[in-house]
């Protein structure tokens, strides 16, 4: 009769077990997916109406598509980091380009070329977000986990492209309404987007490179490539250094204000934020998020040829209150992931408030903070940037974040600091996509 196994024998079997494994794939990737795919097909729709249209009567409408199609692309990307199977994340990927390609095109001028090339865009985003939706209903999207721990992935990691990805969406807009409700040349809107990708991309790799110690001691990241040892901390420098000049570099055709914004985001967040602030004071997320709230201003000087020493400083004021949104929006986004783990913080001794002053004070400053944000976010009507579609919209939009907020007073669990996490991700993005669709519609 064969001996029965012992606890950690019967252990290292389910671990080996788990191992083979298929990866499972986020649950709202496929409905997502399909989305996506839908919103893309009724682009294509209009991008044809609006070629064979002599007036092009459609433009605003396609914009708004545009919009929403950006969106959910984004969404869909962040699934597609969850499934494990590869044709399916690269697809997805060539669909972030392809659908950025199709907003970039669109502009007042309806030349020729410009409706034709859109289309042709528009025509191959709906083929591809066509498979990535087949293939996730209809095809095993998964695969073992160690045929995805690839160097490649690792350094996919250090860029944090699920935060990079919104970053995106509040340089764009700004882009367009700097611009006067018109799309600025098309290799400014591509550069100005690659190049704050690179820079985003850098300044979070330098920052896991810096944060190498206390990321070996925290469980939400002591996943990542450093402390697992898959990079060395060398390799992890060169890459966010590398990135980080590339990206001055590659914005410096756009203008110098644009390429000089972006590097300044940079040196924030790395030295004032990383290595300053984030271990010594209480107020390193109030005073740190503001390199978060820079992409806006990358944008608005993208999208005008704005000169600070000549130009009245009304012109800069659309950026600043764009700046001021994102930084009040910092505090209550990032504070609602400190009170779900805040024993990681205290564990690795970072002064987070609510380490520090506790989770009802920490509360109590979330709904705070969320009421200025929400104030702040009206001003740009009165500032003639968007019209009452946005205003409407914002009213909204911050009623419901202010429930989740004020919902964490009475509610101490973590699954409501969740739901406020979550919902402030997709505020912040319909924000930004609101005053796009006033300004389209509405002019």
């Amino acid at each position: 009769m064969p001996a029965l196994a012992t606890p950690e024998q019967q252990n290292e079997v389910s671990a080996a077990i788990s191992e083979r494994l298929p990866a499972k794939p986020r649950d709202s990737f496929r409905p997502t997916a399909a989305l996506t795919a839908v919103f893309s097909a009724l682009t294509t729709i209009n991008s044809l109406w609006w070629v064979l249209s002599p007036q092009h009567t459609l433009a605003p409408v396609l914009f708004a598509w545009l919009l929403l199609t950006a969106l959910l692309g984004l969404v869909s990307l962040v699934g597609s980091s969850r499934a494990a199977h590869r044709p399916i994340q690269w697809l997805t990927w060539l669909a972030q380009p392809l659908g950025i390609a199709v907003i970039a095109l669109v502009n007042t001028t309806y030349a020729d070329w410009v409706g034709w090339a859109n289309l042709a865009c528009s025509v191959a985003t709906t083929i591809v977000t066509g498979l990535v939706a087949y293939m996730a209903y209809n095809s095993d999207i998964s695969t073992p986990k160690a045929q995805t721990n690839s160097k490649l992935a690792d350094f996919r990691v250090l860029m944090k492209f699920r935060i990079i990805s919104l970053l995106l969406l509040t340089t764009l807009i700004p882009m367009y309404l700097a611009n006067g409700g018109e799309w600025p040349k098309f290799y400014i809107v591509v550069l100005t987007l690659l190049g704050g990708t690179l820079a985003a991309g850098g300044a979070n790799a330098i920052n896991m490179f810096y944060d190498r110690d206390i990321d070996a001691v925290m469980s939400r990241t002591k996943k990542r490539p450093l402390p697992n040892n898959r990079l060395t901390q060398w390799e992890v420098l060169g890459f966010g250094l590398t990135l980080s000049v590339l990206s001055f570099l590659v914005l410096l055709p756009v203008n110098l204000l644009t390429a000089i914004l972006a590097v300044s985001g940079i040196f924030y967040y790395v030295v004032i934020y990383t290595m300053w602030l984030k271990r010594t004071t209480v107020q390193n997320i109030v005073i740190g998020g503001a390199a978060g709230a820079i992409p806006p201003m990358v944008g608005w000087a993208a999208g005008t040829d704005i000169n600070l020493f000549v130009d009245s400083p009304i012109k800069w004021l659309p950026a600043v209150f764009l700046f001021a949104i994102v930084f009040y929006w910092t505090p209550p986004h990032f504070w609602a992931l400190a009170i779900i783990r805040r024993e990681d913080y205290a564990k690795a001794g970072v002064p987070m408030l609510p380490v520090v002053k506790g989770e009802a004070e920490t509360r109590r400053q979330i709904v705070l903070y969320t009421f200025i944000m929400i104030a702040l976010s009206f001003m740009l009507v009165s500032l003639q940037v968007v019209g009452l579609l946005y205003l409407g919209l914002a009213m909204v939009l911050g009623a419901i974040f202010l429930y989740y907020a004020a919902n964490m007073m009475r509610d101490h669990s973590h699954a409501a600091a969740w739901k406020l996490y979550r919902y402030s991700l997709l505020y912040l993005a319909l924000l930004f996509v609101a005053m796009g669709i006033d300004r389209a519609l509405l002019g």
